[in-house]
């Protein structure tokens, strides 16, 4: 079984940035972390970090589709910090709802509501 241990998320200038430390394995072929941030009006936008082959690829999804963003990850054994630019991110990084997320070939295996800062 997979746990989430810790998470979190930071803005810092242009960036976006996510950490998801966990407990468990994770075997799989595909391998993907995420922030889900939704609005107070029920709109959600996912900060994606996916892991397949060994390849890292990264990309912003909202309801106006995906937006591929260069690769900027640190992945570890159980900790993994994914950076996205703010600018593609926008006005979803100050949304009050932030949740973290693992999947293993396509199915959700942990989740945790991320604490935000005040």
């Amino acid at each position: 079984m997979t746990k989430i241990a810790e998470c979190g998320r930071t803005i810092a200038g242009e960036v976006v940035a996510f950490d998801i430390q966990w407990e468990g394995d994770l075997s799989g072929d595909d391998v993907a972390w995420w922030a889900r941030a939704r609005s107070p009006e029920g709109e959600e936008v996912r900060l994606v970090l996916e892991r397949s082959g060994g390849a890292n690829r990264q990309y912003v999804e909202a309801a106006g589709g995906r937006e591929d963003v260069k690769a900027d990850a640190d992945v570890r054994d159980d900790d993994v910090i994914a950076r996205f630019p703010a600018s593609v991110v926008g006005v979803a990084a100050e949304w009050p709802v932030w949740t973290a997320v693992i999947s293993v070939d396509g199915h959700e295996v942990a989740e945790q509501q991320i604490p935000l800062k005040s």
